[in-house]
């Protein structure tokens, strides 16, 4: 079975179908019981659009606000009730913002969503996943992250910080830069044990979070067909994920990151181990969770906070 987040539109959308096609049922991790609700009818119906769709089981829902910890924690033990094996994890949700804005838990949004979110889910998920993925099992465990081509070059944890000053392009690059070091340090962390993690880019496709980046008014309505144009669109964009999720191309292969279906080279600063482990520390002084005290099968469980 996969978990998806960020699956009521766009490239999140398109991937959760190119799963439940492939084979998978797909628990979608949304908003609000409203919004889950809503995500996987149209899921259901894009899937059969019969009157009476012959996979009506082919997804699931849980809510799960992803800017607070305590939601993404309960959301994980719900869905590994329901699911003690998770054969993939697609964390695709992500927002971005030109204006500063807080969560209730006092952290800048994009930096929640976009980095704080993938690692309490993966972190709390990670006994279905181990499950999944025990060596000799004869299964295997997929996560993957989506990242994005506009990551930052340069590691520079002050993006976060307003609202004086405030980027949030700037906010918004550096979550997807510290989506990379997630990755590639959790897959160093992970080799061997039959889970693998993977980033990807999905490439540039005209959906709300770039939409989001647009001022309002005479601007938008001028550059929006162009965006149209000149980028790929959200179905186009699910390619990428869907390949590094399902491809037995892919199969053992981790640490990577992908563009157009294909490995790409990162920013130096995605691969500098100092960077990787400096991240690490800081986003468990920040959540109290340490990616890499995750245990292995043949290790004892030690608790962790969040």
């Amino acid at each position: 079975m996969a978990v998806i987040t960020g699956a009521g539109q766009g490239i999140g959308r398109h991937t959760a179908l190119g799963l439940a096609r492939a084979g998978f049922h797909v628990a979608v991790v949304a908003r609000s019981a409203e919004r889950g609700r809503e995500t996987v009818a149209d899921l259901a119906q894009a899937l059969d659009p019969s009157p009476q769709p012959a996979l009506p089981a082919a997804f699931s829902w849980v809510a799960a606000d992803l800017a607070l910890g305590d939601a993404i924690r309960d959301a994980a033990g719900t869905l590994l009730v329901r699911h003690p094996r998770i054969h993939l994890l697609v964390n695709n949700a992500g927002v971005a913002s030109r204006d500063y804005r807080v969560t209730p838990e006092g952290r800048e949004r994009t930096l929640a969503v976009n980095h704080l979110a993938p690692v309490r889910l993966t972190h709390h998920l990670m006994p279905g996943l181990v499950a999944a993925g025990t060596p000799g099992s004869g299964e295997s465990a997929r996560i993957v992250i989506l990242s994005s081509g506009a990551h930052a070059k340069r590691l520079d944890l002050t993006a976060f910080e307003g609202p004086r000053g405030y980027s949030g392009l700037h906010a918004y690059a550096q979550s997807k830069l510290l989506n990379l070091l997630h990755t590639f340090d959790l897959a160093e962390h992970l080799r061997g044990s039959g889970i693998t993690v993977n980033a990807v880019h999905p490439g540039l496709a005209p959906t709300g979070l770039l939409m989001d980046f647009l001022p309002s008014g005479i601007i938008r309505r001028t550059l929006s067909p162009i965006l149209r144009m000149v980028a790929r669109s959200p179905e186009q964009g699910a390619r990428t994920p869907l390949h590094v999720a399902t491809s037995p191309e892919v199969a053992g292969t981790t640490g990577g990151y992908f563009a157009k279906e294909a490995p790409a080279d990162p920013a130096a600063a995605a691969l500098e181990r100092e960077n990787q482990e400096g991240v690490r520390r800081w986003t468990e002084n920040l959540i109290g969770v340490d990616w890499r005290a995750t245990p292995l099968p043949e290790e004892d469980p030690q608790p962790q906070r969040d």
